[in-house]
């Protein structure tokens, strides 16, 4: 089993689930970060993964945009 853990992801999500204050919240966490992760970023790790030999195992990926900290 291999666990993607992904940051900032550039999708309509964060506009979805949540309204007023909350995107407010969310649109001063983004400032910070500068430039999200893109769909295909998380797509190409996935890949990766996958794409190992039988003999490897992969445990965890996190990835996250180079200015998230937390």
């Amino acid at each position: 089993m291999t666990v993607i853990e992904a940051g900032w992801v550039e999708t309509p999500l964060y506009d979805e689930i949540a309204g007023g204050a909350m995107q407010e919240r969310i649109a001063r966490w983004q400032e910070g970060i500068g430039e999200p992760l893109l769909p295909e970023d998380v797509a190409g790790a996935i890949w990766s993964a996958l794409s190992q030999p039988q003999r490897v195992n992969v445990n965890e990926i996190l990835l996250r945009p180079t200015g998230q900290v937390n």
